[in-house]
């Protein structure tokens, strides 16, 4: 990155909800790892330096989900599902009132 706040749309890709769901290591154009469920590390940026060529640098880390970390995902996923019908509920109930 040749600027520091390059790393502001950096962070914004990291925390994107569904970013991280699939991530792929390459080399070149061949895939030599995929993983599912993954997690970004806080602090977000672990160090953030320059280059010899004064190009920014910064490291994070990003590690699989736990199980209870996915189960909590879901789990959360379903309330708003479940939240959703109880206001269109709410919404044909109060109507007939």
């Amino acid at each position: 990155m040749p600027d520091f706040a390059d790393l502001k749309t950096v962070a914004e890709a990291l925390t994107k909800e569904g970013n991280l769901d699939t991530v792929q290591y390459k080399s070149e154009e061949q895939v030599t790892g995929e993983y599912k469920d993954m997690k970004l590390e806080i602090p977000l940026f672990r160090e953030v330096g320059y280059t010899d060529d004064k190009k920014v640098v910064a490291t994070f880390t990003i590690r699989e989900k736990t199980e209870t970390e996915n189960r909590l995902d879901k789990l959360e996923k379903g309330q708003v599902v479940q939240d959703g019908a109880i206001l269109e509920l709410a919404g044909v109930v109060g109507g007939q009132a």
